[in-house]
């Protein structure tokens, strides 16, 4: 078996994987991230996301991806400040 199908039997098995019976994520969780519990740094980042925004000149489309663990807390406090 290579490591990738162990893990993601580890992960995705419908009935013993980890994603699969609860959400790992948050206060009740095993596990949580900076954004979900502060939303300074996101805060911040959305500044910067609009002046960077307005020094290219305003395009109309623009992508903001969130890479990470969390559930995507950093984007939408992002978009909810700009």
């Amino acid at each position: 078996i290579t490591f990738s199908a162990y893990w993601q039997m580890c992960m995705q098995h419908p009935k013993y994987g980890y994603y699969m019976n609860k959400d790992p994520i948050g206060r009740e969780g095993d596990f949580i991230t900076t954004p979900e519990m502060f939303s300074g740094f996101s805060e911040c980042l959305a500044v910067w996301c609009a002046f960077t925004w307005e020094s290219m000149g305003r395009p109309p489309k623009l992508k903001i991806i969130e890479y990470g663990p969390g559930m995507g807390s950093v984007a939408r406090t992002i978009l909810d400040v700009a």
